[in-house]
């Protein structure tokens, strides 16, 4: 697995949760609460197979998100994980857009950000 550093990780959520707030905050709970759950479901999403079709990458894709967030916070994984490989908080459909860049090159923008989620910044 990719080496992640977990403060890192912590600082890169709590920036991205709370950057239009323009307030400052103490309760570092919601970020806890994501932290360990958003690096697992990434770390999941490296097994990804190249050979998987479209429809297997999607249920595989909406398995691992609910799994770590539950359905009703499905839409905050998947912002997250904008945030993380495009510095925006929405995106295309994220199986298409795997399809679209291929599996290995999504793979590749996961485990560099998960090093350090603040590259290119």
């Amino acid at each position: 697995m990719i080496n992640v550093d977990e403060r890192l990780m912590k600082c890169f959520l709590f920036a991205q949760i709370h950057k239009n707030e323009g307030e400052e905050f103490s309760d570092t709970s919601i970020i806890d609460k994501y932290t360990v759950p958003f690096i697992k479901s990434c770390q999941e999403l490296l097994l990804l197979q190249e050979d998987m079709d479209e429809e297997t990458v999607k249920f595989r894709v909406y398995e691992i998100g609910k799994s770590y967030y539950g359905e009703k916070e499905l839409r905050t994984w998947f912002s997250h994980l904008y945030l993380l490989l495009l510095k925006e908080e929405k995106g295309p459909r994220l199986p298409t857009f795997i399809m679209l860049i291929g599996i290995n090159n999504f793979k590749d923008k996961i485990s560099q950000r998960l090093s350090n989620p603040f590259l290119g910044w």
